[in-house]
């Protein structure tokens, strides 16, 4: 929360509440070239739709971008960071990265029922990353719990998923 002061620059304590701001316009999964997922997370959240290249050379800033696509199905009750982790054949994680789903702007705490939120992860892999194919994982853990406290997640048919992740597909790296 920001601190909010009087005139002569006393600090106002309590804060009495929250201000949502609404976006524009919803974001589309057609319209920005996303493919369902129908993944939902603790009954609060789905992962409606997700978009990663096939392929990876590394381009001009070496970051593999993975568009994700939520929906609040429900109203949730704390904040959220979302992960995304690359991992190889063996499972082991080759990179990640962390944050709330609509970066700061939007805390999951603010979300209700009908919203949606399109955000990018850029995953910057490792210099020495092996070609190969790799898998990309995501899911869901409150914020305050290091990434201990991951939110349960069923696939599109309401099937439980193991440890809190789906995955969403694969990437080759050349």
């Amino acid at each position: 929360p920001l601190p909010a002061y009087t005139a002569d620059g006393a600090s106002i304590t309590p804060i009495a509440g929250r201000v949502v701001v609404e976006p524009g316009t919803a974001p589309d999964a057609a319209a920005l070239e996303l493919a369902p997922t129908g993944s939902e997370f603790g009954d609060v959240i789905r992962l409606s739709a997700a978009a990663l290249p096939a392929t990876w050379s590394g381009g001009d800033d070496g970051a593999l971008a993975v568009d994700l696509l939520w929906e609040a199905v429900g109203t949730p009750a704390t904040d959220y960071t979302a992960f995304v982790h690359l991992r190889g054949a063996g499972g082991e994680q080759v990179a990640g990265f962390d944050q709330a789903p609509a970066g700061e702007r939007f805390p999951t705490s603010a979300w209700r029922a009908g919203d949606r939120i399109h955000s990018r992860f850029e995953l910057a892999l490792p210099a020495a990353l092996e070609a190969g194919v790799y898998d990309v994982w995501v899911g869901l853990y409150e914020s305050g719990s290091g990434g201990t406290l991951r939110l349960p997640v069923t696939d599109a048919a309401g099937l439980p998923l193991g440890d809190g992740q789906v995955r969403i597909g694969q990437v080759t790296v050349e």
